[in-house]
Parts: C-alpha cells; structure tokens; sequence
C-alpha cells in the first residue's frame, strides 16, 4: 500500500507482457489522468507486449480504491 496526501500526482507504469489484442486502459470510475506513454509491440506469437505510463491525481473520493492492469 502508499499512503498519498490528497492532489499529490503518482506516476503508475502498467506493462503486460502478453496479450491479445494489445492492453487497454480502462477505470471504472471518473479519474483524473493523464497518459505519458501508450507503446504496444507485436511479439513472435502474434500477443502483443504493452506499456501505458499514466500520471494520476488521486482526491479524496479514491482513498480506498484499488488500481490494477488488466488486459
């Protein structure tokens, strides 16, 4: 767990390694964030390896949310 003072900015970086399609960025809730590097390449086997870099502003409505990388 990180503790985070409420406006403080996190830098997150969510790589998956494989995948098909290529990773998305979804939330299931409002969030503000801004996305610094969405890269996705094709692998051998035709999975794709993705990394998003986001930039997230937590509030005190996040507090207790959990934030995970799906694909």
């Amino acid at each position: 767990y990180v503790h985070l003072r409420e406006d403080q900015l996190i830098r997150l970086t969510c790589v998956v390694a494989r995948a098909r399609p290529a990773a998305i960025l979804s939330f299931p809730f409002a969030l503000d964030y801004h996305l610094e590097r969405n890269s996705s390449l094709e692998n051998n086997d035709q999975t794709y390896r993705s990394i998003l870099v986001l930039i997230l502003r937590l509030d005190r409505r996040h507090h207790r949310e959990h934030f995970f990388c799906q694909a």
